[in-house]
């Protein structure tokens, strides 16, 4: 959808992209591959803070089903937002990617190989720069073939920041990182995340995926639930996003996890929840058809009835149109 911005604010709401995409460069500053954006750096005015909920790039409502391919960051959703001296603070939310994410790792750091289910690298700097994700999914592969420092994140590849947030995602697939940097949320560089800020994500059933520093000062496995993949294919979890976004955004064929952000006319793709407690498209009743019953021209009082119908309706009209002149 968007290659590559500068010193701007990105704003991306309900986008879908179904094709693959990839980036054979082995040029630093354009090696960046996203399902929906490549490179969103922010801007430079640092006039509305985050506090007041300003976000210079902020992506919602969006899908990417294609596969992804990054000669350095790659990522479902945004390969890289943020850079030094620009206002990089980003938020992703309601985003749902389904494709396989691949660094072909040319870069020289951990930071520059980053791949992620929704987002490959966030910069981080002070108050000013850092990266949102919530009420994500991803269900795709994350690989990243650098031998030495390739990164594979479930959510955010890299960031250097204790303000990230990463929390309410859910995550399926596997993380393969031929360094062994395999993280659950992300490789934060030096930083550790405000227990407040990680909560409520899932992953696959005994994942042990660590969170990692560099130089390897600590190495911190948190406290994350287990997915629950059959609510992926009701549609129980689509649902559930939609009831925290206020409205139906996202649509899928219950049975098989393959959302949408197009409803169907017929709205047989919304993901309800049935009386029972189970979730599914709605349950159409079966069209019934009437008997066709003849038409007879009326006779005798039946005639009569019809003339007084008929006046009535006059009377009416006449009464309605006098009344519009006052």
């Amino acid at each position: 959808i968007i290659g590559h911005t500068t010193n701007t604010s990105t704003i991306m709401r309900v986008c879908q992209n179904n094709g693959h995409v990839s980036n054979n460069t082995d040029v630093a500053s354009t090696a960046y591959a996203g399902g929906l954006i490549g490179y969103g750096q922010g801007t430079k005015a640092k006039t509305m803070p985050a506090s007041d909920g300003f976000y210079p790039n902020k992506i919602e409502f969006c899908i990417n089903t294609g596969d992804v391919i990054g000669a350095y960051r790659a990522g479902g959703i945004a390969a890289s937002t943020g850079a030094s001296g620009a206002y990089g603070l980003s938020v992703t939310q309601y985003c749902i990617n389904t494709g396989d994410i691949t660094s072909r790792g040319l870069g020289t750091s951990a930071a520059a190989n980053a791949a992620g289910g929704i987002q490959g690298y966030g910069y981080g700097s002070g108050t000013a720069e850092y990266a949102y994700i919530m009420n994500c999914i991803t269900t795709g592969n994350v690989t990243s073939i650098n031998t030495e420092k390739g990164v594979a994140s479930y959510f955010l590849g890299y960031i250097s920041s204790d303000k990230a947030v990463v929390k309410d995602n859910v995550a399926i697939g596997t993380l393969n990182s031929l360094a062994g940097n395999n993280y659950a949320l992300c490789w934060n560089n030096a930083k550790e995340f405000a227990p407040e800020n990680i909560t409520g994500n899932s992953l696959p059933a005994g994942s042990t995926y660590a969170l990692t520093y560099e130089n390897a000062i600590v190495d911190k496995v948190y406290e994350i639930g287990a997915t629950n993949e059959a609510a992926l294919a009701s549609g129980e979890a689509i649902y559930a996003i939609n009831q925290v976004a206020g409205k139906d955004v996202f649509f899928m064929e219950a049975g098989t996890f393959a959302p949408t952000v197009e409803a169907a006319e017929d709205g047989s793709n919304a993901i309800v929840k049935n009386a029972d407690g189970t979730y599914g498209n709605p349950v159409k009743e079966p069209e019934t058809t009437e008997p066709e019953v003849p038409e007879t021209p009326p006779t005798g009082d039946a005639t009569a009835i019809f003339a007084v119908i008929a006046i009535v309706s006059v009377i009416g009209v006449a009464t309605v149109a006098k009344k519009r002149e006052f």
